[in-house]
């Protein structure tokens, strides 16, 4: 019964890790669109991203 419920703990806790990694990915997807969209207008484009978690960020120059 314990190995279960350890099993389900850990399937449920893989599951909301990737589903988190997930929409960072969609919304850094939706960053990088939108700072290429006016790449040529703006001439450089510089992305950072801090760490694991952090979303993308876009500076134009």
């Amino acid at each position: 019964m314990m190995i279960s419920i350890a099993g389900i703990v850990v399937i449920l806790t893989l599951t909301g890790f990737m589903f988190n990694q997930y929409r960072i990915y969609q919304a850094d997807q939706l960053i990088i669109d939108q700072c290429f969209e006016n790449f040529d207008t703006k001439g450089k484009v510089v992305m950072k991203k801090e760490n694991f978690w952090s979303p993308i960020t876009c500076e134009n120059s």
